[in-house]
């Protein structure tokens, strides 16, 4: 593990895209696809557990106390607007500046971190 790494999960969205499995109170990352019971979420988190010593989900204020409850002891930055991706990790790097005492008071350049979605299903082929 690197004690110095934020790793950011991108978890905003509108649920739109499985729509009507999806709905914009619970969109696809909090949604268990496959035999696996865990949320694209959880899924997600559990993927990169032990890779960095922060998390840090950004989504909605719609989906923020959803996404508590799913990711209990993640911090959850609630982006005042959605905007898409790029200012979505632009404003996390900010966000992770600006508490890192690394960082340099948050101009997105300080800090190591990495970004990753939670909307996307990865699982091992067998056979």
């Amino acid at each position: 593990m690197t004690d110095d790494l934020h790793l950011v999960v991108m978890a905003g969205g509108s649920g739109t895209r499985f729509w009507p499995k999806s709905t914009s109170g619970r969109p696809k990352q909090l949604l268990a696809f496959g035999r696996e019971p865990a949320t694209l979420l959880a899924r997600t988190l559990a993927r990169l557990d032990g890779l960095a010593g922060h998390r840090l989900i950004v989504t909605t204020r719609e989906l923020a106390d959803a996404l508590r409850t799913e990711a209990p002891g993640v911090e959850i930055l609630a982006e005042p607007e959605g905007r898409n991706t790029a200012p979505y990790v632009y404003w996390a790097a900010r966000a992770v500046d600006a508490k890192d005492p690394r960082g340099d008071g948050g101009d997105a350049g300080g800090s190591p971190h990495r970004a990753s979605r939670a909307g996307h299903l990865c699982s091992r082929r067998t056979g």
